[in-house]
């Protein structure tokens, strides 16, 4: 029962032991699972890691073929991993790195755990290069892992900091200045060649010596106090130094020079220093000008003024004489306190219509204001207008004619007084004789007064001419002589419309100007007149009526003044401002602050927007880049007077189309920018016929490659059943001659024949598609060993034919070597086929002619029926039948095809039983 009992107690001990274990086993295999899953997770992890990373991932086994890469590495070299796991990892590398490769790769199996670090270039799939950092370690089993950062653009902008510290070096080195720089202890570091050209110095004579030697000593504080604010930090403003030549001459240069700083410290200094002599005589030849014209001014007889918003900027002496002030009084005076009330608002009327560039005339009269209060009467003989610092500004010149006036107006009381004593003494003759000596004597000075008058007149460019009441012309000046052709001998006495034949420019112009006469005693206004020669000129007249004491008319005077240049003038501007107005493309005026102020119709057809509504907007409100023109147009208009390309532009309605823009800037006489032109065109169709062109030549190149295509598998597939033809036919011919008959050895013959045809069709059609499909890249070729190879394969052909075969230097061009063999064999194999009676001769020369070559192949044959000149270059056409010359019709197709592809053209010139002459053009390509 004991021993029972005991076993029960083992039995349940070992139960609970098992029980226990199990436990035990379970937790352990709950574990083991998570183990193994926390690796699978980590396996995806370490994988989309491996391959996902940014990096190029290889290994490769001793023998250098690739056992895995990355996807991302994969694709930056453009291949799928398939593509090139198995492959040598000298595929993707640069041929000149290749045995670089081969050194890294031979190191690391050699030395395990050695790491090597390489930079090398990778071949891309489609033949591109991508440079890459390579570190390379060999692992166990002979593998090796390479990792690959890629460092293009490193590499090129390193290239590209290569090239912009040799171009900054050119630069310096070929500068017209002196650039040099000076140590912190004022030794002299460097020095380019300019400092040899403008000094005479060799740099070597003072590279490392103090500076101060070669500056002037009265120079030497400024240049040492420059020198200390620059080892400060500080930047001095540019000056002017005197430096020692070679020759122990002085010149003066103008120089500045700021720090140069090394990892935060100032070393030096480097600056830059220009000749500045030829500059000091320049400034010293204009301040000698500037006085000349000066003194010229200020001693000029007529009085000298510029206005700028209505205030005087300059007077002459000869002005402040005329007005009884300074010069210095006048200045910043406004001119309307110098102008007579009566005449304020004339003047002023004049000033603001010339300001804003209307037709006003250049002369006109006016009472002005002395100091002391009293009038004076004024002639304005030109005024013009200047750019004065960016703004405009009158100027002008004024005579005094107050005097002259008096003594016009003496004349008239003269003539009046004159008149009213003879009539008095005339009727007092026995009464008064005493009288009339006195009168006869006031009389003769009267007339000297008129004869200075006269010759006084006489000296006005005008031409001026006094008649009677009936029209007889009774003064003719020197004006009228130089403007009609007449001498006054000529005139006096005749009627005015006879000699000037005056025409009224409208009817009613007469009309107005003697009522004008009649109500004022003055007309002013244009009409046509004739000159001796009876050439017409256009003539502006002024008309005052004469009148006595009694205010009675005893006559006319008339001041005209040719004005045809004038109307030239107007003329132009009016067929200038139609043009621009009725112009097709788009014009507008911007100013250099970007505001439109003139559009013409086109403009407001282009956008929707009226010419008024542009005025005063910004170009930039146009514009779907808002910030383009500030930024890129106005600046280069600035800079090279032109800008031309395409913009994007908003509509009135919203919408956005494209216009072509050229701009260009706008100079007055001196040069100075005034304003910017903008002449635009909406390239709306054409954007749409330009997409829609490349649409279809996209379409037609897809067209003519499946042509091609089948072109090449038809005449491919065609080639098996067709050879089973020919040669079963053969072997009938071969086995059954003389067996079956005359008719049907001839039938067998038709057949052998016709297959015989057709492979030979079929091979040139094949020939014929490749043209487009096969050809070769374009290469240097030797024409004269494109012959030789031609004559190679025609040798026998040449020998039965007799055929002479000469050529002209024939040049190197670049072209499918190949093809131009196919294309002068052809030529010349129909030249030899279609031979005359005579013995066949042939002749190839090139010429040069602008941007091409130009061959020719004459031959002396049966030459080309004129009706068969349309289908010469067409494919299967014959001009003969196939019983009399052998052949498919595809060799001139093929020849046209080959010179096409070559970017050229090809014809024919002959007369028919005479030989023919083939030409065909290749580019000249670099």
């Amino acid at each position: 029962m004991k021993n029972e009992d005991k076993t029960k107690e083992q039995l349940i001990h070992e139960l609970m032991e098992l029980r226990q274990r199990n436990t035990e086993l379970e937790k352990s295999e709950i574990r083991r699972t998570q183990i193994e899953n926390e690796l699978r997770d980590s396996e995806k992890l370490y994988r989309v890691l491996y391959e996902e990373n940014p990096s190029i991932y290889f290994t490769i086994d001793d023998g250098g073929k690739v056992l895995s890469i990355n996807n991302f590495g994969a694709e930056q070299l453009g291949y799928t991993v398939e593509e090139l796991i198995g492959q040598s990892i000298l595929k993707v590398i640069y041929e000149d790195d290749k045995k670089l490769i081969l050194q890294q790769l031979s190191a690391c199996l050699q030395e395990p755990g050695h790491i090597a670090t390489k930079e090398l270039r990778k071949v891309r799939k489609d033949g591109s290069l991508l440079w890459v950092k390579e570190v390379a370690r060999a692992l166990e089993g002979n593998i090796v892992l390479i990792v690959c950062e890629e460092i293009t653009e490193r590499k090129r902008a390193e290239e590209k900091l290569r090239r912009s510290k040799a171009r900054y070096q050119s630069l310096i080195e070929t500068s017209n200045d002196i650039i040099f720089t000076v140590s912190s202890n004022r030794k002299i570091t460097f020095l380019n060649p300019a400092f040899e050209t403008i000094t005479g110095w060799r740099r070597e004579e003072w590279l490392g010596r103090d500076f101060a030697p070669i500056i002037h000593p009265d120079d030497l504080n400024i240049a040492n106090e420059i020198y200390r604010r620059v080892l400060r930090g500080e930047i001095p403003l540019c000056c002017e130094l005197r430096i020692l030549l070679k020759s122990s001459e002085y010149i003066t240069v103008e120089f500045v020079i700021t720090p140069q700083v090394m990892d935060g410290e100032i070393i030096g200094g480097c600056g830059v220093a220009r000749d500045a002599t030829e500059r000091k005589r320049t400034e010293e030849a204009l301040l000698r000008s500037e006085e000349n014209y000066r003194t010229l001014v200020d001693n000029i007889q007529d009085g000298v003024f510029m206005l700028l918003d209505t205030k005087f900027q300059f007077v002459n002496e000869a002005f402040a004489r005329m007005t009884g002030y300074t010069v210095e009084e006048i200045k910043g005076k406004d001119f309307r306190e110098l102008i007579a009330p009566e005449h304020l608002e004339m003047v002023v009327d004049h000033y603001y219509r010339r300001l804003a560039g209307e037709n006003v005339p250049r002369e006109y009269e006016f009472c002005g204001l002395h100091k002391d209060g009293k009038t004076r009467i004024f002639v304005i003989m030109t005024v013009g207008l200047i750019n004065y610092h960016g703004r405009v500004a009158s100027i002008g010149t004024v005579k005094d004619i107050t005097e002259r006036k008096r003594m016009e107006e003496a004349l008239h009381k003269a003539y009046d007084e004159l008149e009213m004593r003879v009539k008095e003494r005339t009727a007092e003759l026995a009464e008064a004789n005493e009288s009339l000596k006195i009168e006869i004597s006031e009389r003769r000075r009267a007339e000297e007064r008129i004869r200075f008058q006269t010759i006084v007149l006489s000296q006005v460019n005008d031409a001026v001419v006094a008649f009677d009441n009936n029209h007889r012309i009774i003064y003719w000046n020197h004006g009228a002589e130089q403007l009609y052709n007449f001498k006054s001998r000529e005139v006096l006495g005749r009627q005015i419309e006879e000699v000037t034949r005056h025409r009224w420019l409208k009817p009613e112009d007469e009309k107005a100007a003697y009522d004008s006469l009649a109500a004022t005693g003055s007309w002013r206004g244009e009409f046509i007149q004739a000159r001796k020669n009876g050439e017409e000129i256009p003539v502006e007249a002024s008309i005052k009526t004469i009148k006595n004491k009694k205010d009675q008319a005893i006559g006319f005077i008339s001041v005209m003044r040719d004005i045809t240049e004038r109307k030239g003038v107007e003329q132009h501007l009016r067929l200038l401002s139609a043009a621009v107005e009725e112009a097709p493309d788009g014009i507008q005026i911007v100013g250099l602050d970007g505001r439109i102020v003139f559009s013409n119709k086109a403009v407001e057809k282009i956008y929707g927007f009226s010419p008024e509504e542009f005025q005063g907007r910004h170009v930039n409100e146009m514009n779907v880049d808002q910030e383009f023109a500030d930024k890129v147009i106005i600046p280069a208009i600035k800079e090279t007077g032109r800008w031309v390309g395409e913009l994007m532009v908003k509509h009135k309605d919203g919408g956005i189309f494209p216009i072509w823009l050229t701009a260009s800037l706008v100079k007055d006489s001196k040069g100075e920018p005034i304003a910017m032109v903008g002449i635009i065109t909406d390239i709306t169709e054409r954007k749409r016929v330009e997409e829609e062109r490349e649409r279809w030549t996209a379409e037609l190149a897809r067209s003519n490659a499946e042509l091609q295509q089948f072109a090449y598998v038809a005449s491919h597939d065609l080639q098996e059943p067709l050879r089973m033809i020919s040669g079963f036919a053969q072997l009938l011919e071969k086995r059954y001659r003389d067996k079956l008959g005359k008719d049907a050895d001839e039938f067998i013959a038709y057949i052998v024949n016709g297959a015989t045809r057709m492979q030979t069709m079929i091979n040139d059609l094949l020939a014929y598609s490749r043209v487009g499909t096969q050809g070769k890249p374009f290469q240097p070729t030797d024409c004269e060993s494109v012959l030789n190879q031609v004559m190679i394969n025609l040798k026998v052909a040449i020998e039965q034919s007799g055929a002479v075969i000469t050529h002209d230097p024939l040049p190197n061009v670049t072209a499918d070597t190949s093809q131009m063999i196919q294309l002068l064999q052809n030529l010349i194999s129909n030249a030899i086929k279609f031979r005359s009676k005579e013995l066949p001769r042939v002749h190839i020369r090139a010429k040069k002619k602008g941007n091409e070559w130009v061959f020719s192949v004459r031959d002396n044959g049966i030459g080309i029926a004129p009706e068969f000149f349309g289908r010469l270059f067409q494919i299967f056409q014959r001009g003969h039948p196939a019983n009399e010359y052998a052949g498919t019709g595809i060799g001139l197709a093929t020849c046209k095809k080959i010179v096409e592809r070559h970017g050229g053209k090809i014809w024919a010139e002959s007369v028919e039983g005479r030989g023919s002459t083939f030409y065909f053009t290749i580019p000249s390509r670099n």
